[in-house]
C-alpha cells in the first residue's frame, strides 16, 4: 500500500493535538518543543480540548494495574481501547501530521529508507526514526528527534555537517557515522574517518574526536568513554538486532520500533536488568521469547497491540 503524502490542506485542531502528544509522549521532546506546545495550547481554545481527549484516552490504556488479575470483560475493554490508541497514534505518523510540524524525515515502525540530502549526503534511517534538515551557506545541521540514522556525508570543507541529538552535537566534514537515540543516552559510531562529538553548552573538556570503528554514548550530563563499536549499531542495515549486555528499557525501547503496538514494563528494576543476544528484526516474537526464557519476568499479551512484562 502507498504511503499517504502529507495533505495540503492545515490540519485540524484534533490533527495537531495528536501529533503533539506523540511527540510529548516520545521522551525526546526537547524544552523548546514543550515551549512551543503552550504557546500552541494558548492559541486556541479547541487545542486544549482536543489534547484533553487524547491524554484521557490514553489514560485509560495507562490505568492497567495487575494483568493477571484482569477480568474477561475489563480485559476486552482494555484491549479495545489500547487498539484505538495505537491505531490512532500510528495513523497520526503515517498521515504525515509530524511531518508537517517539524518539515521532517520519518520512518514508519519497521521500516528502513534512504534518502538522498540537498549535498548529496545520505541518510539511512531505521525504524521509526524522525529528523530534520537545516542546510545554510555555512552550515549543515541535521537534528535526530528519535530512532537511528546512518550518515554518509559528502565532503564541502566550507560546511561542516553536524547532527544534533539531545544535548549533544555530532559534527564530520566528510564520513560515516551513526547516531542512535536510545531510551538511556545517544550513542554515536564513527564507521570512517573521524567525527568529533561534544555536549551542548558544556565545557571545552567535555568533547571527545572519534577514529574510525570508535563508539561514544552519552546523556544529560556526561560523555563516556570511547571503545570499539563492534556490529552494534549498524546490524540493523542487514535485519538483525544485536544486543551486547543492553538495559532490558533499551532492548524494549529498540523493539517497539519494529513491532506494532507497545510493549511495557511494569515493576521497579525491570529496566536495569540486562540482555544479550542476536535477533531477526522480522522476528520481534523471539527477542520477547528470549526475555521470558532467560529473565525473572512474566509476560500477559492484553491484546496483539499490548504486552506487559512484569517480575516474576
Amino acid at each position: 500500500m502507498p504511503k499517504p503524502s502529507v495533505p495540503h490542506s492545515s490540519p485540524t485542531a484534533r490533527d495537531q493535538a495528536l501529533a503533539w502528544f506523540v511527540r510529548l509522549n516520545s521522551g525526546d521532546a526537547t524544552a523548546e518543543e514543550r515551549v512551543a506546545f503552550r504557546h500552541w495550547q494558548a492559541a486556541d481554545p479547541s487545542h486544549q480540548a482536543e489534547f484533553e481527549k487524547l491524554a484521557a484516552m490514553w489514560g485509560r490504556l495507562e490505568a492497567v494495574e495487575d494483568p493477571r488479575r484482569v477480568s474477561r470483560r475489563r480485559a476486552l475493554k482494555t484491549g479495545a481501547s489500547a487498539i484505538g490508541a495505537a491505531a490512532i497514534l500510528g495513523a497520526g505518523y503515517r498521515a504525515g501530521v509530524w511531518d508537517w510540524l517539524t518539515g521532517g524525515i520519518t520512518t514508519d515502525i519497521g521500516e528502513i529508507r534512504t534518502v538522498t540530502l540537498a549535498d548529496s549526503s545520505q541518510a539511512e534511517l531505521d525504524a521509526d526514526t524522525a529528523l530534520s534538515v537545516n542546510f545554510s551557506d555555512g552550515e549543515r545541521r541535521i537534528a535526530l528527534q528519535r530512532g537511528r540514522a546512518l550518515f554518509k556525508v559528502a565532503a564541502d570543507p566550507g560546511r561542516p555537517f553536524s547532527v544534533i541529538a539531545r544535548n549533544g552535537v555530532t559534527t564530520a566534514l566528510g564520513t560515516q557515522f551513526v547516531v542512535h537515540c536510545a531510551n538511556d543516552g545517544v550513542v554515536v559510531t564513527a564507521l570512517e574517518h573521524a567525527v568529533t562529538v561534544r555536549l551542548d553548552g558544556s565545557a571545552d573538556d567535555a568533547q571527545a574526536t572519534l577514529g574510525a570503528g570508535m563508539q561514544i554514548a552519552y546523556d544529560s550530563k556526561s560523555l563516556g568513554s570511547m571503545k570499539p563499536a563492534g556490529q552494534t549499531e549498524v546490524a540493523w542495515r542487514s535485519g538483525k538486532l544485536i544486543f551486547e549486555d543492553e538495559s532490558l528499557i533499551s532492548v524494549i525501547s529498540d523493539l517497539n520500533r519494529y513491532r506494532a503496538g507497545r510493549i511495557v514494563l511494569f515493576g521497579d528494576g525491570l529496566g536495569a536488568l540486562r540482555v544479550s543476544g542476536i535477533f531477526n528484526v522480522r522476528d520481534p516474537g523471539g527477542v520477547l521469547d528470549a526475555i521470558a526464557r532467560t529473565l525473572p519476568v512474566t509476560m500477559t499479551s492484553i491484546t496483539p497491540y499490548l504486552v506487559v512484562i512484569r517480575p516474576a
